[in-house]
């Protein structure tokens, strides 16, 4: 597996799951898709934890806004 310094450099960059930027944005966020049912998973083209997938594999379609209501 090839890694990447940073997401940017990804060649499959369009492949990442949307997310906030900020630090206690980011987690409230991901405590959210969690309790919405998402897993994160590394992806293949950098390595990175980027990609957000139920748990029957198909990608995160979910609102950053609703992920991160639901992690408050």
């Amino acid at each position: 597996m090839t890694r990447v310094l940073g997401k940017e450099h990804c060649p499959k960059a369009y492949e990442h799951t949307p997310e906030p930027s900020g630090y206690l944005a980011w987690h409230v966020w991901a405590d959210g898709m969690d309790r919405l049912g998402y897993e994160q998973r590394q992806h293949d083209a950098c390595g990175l934890w980027t990609q957000w997938v139920t748990k029957t594999g198909r990608p995160a379609k979910v609102a950053v806004r609703r992920a991160i209501e639901a992690g408050r």
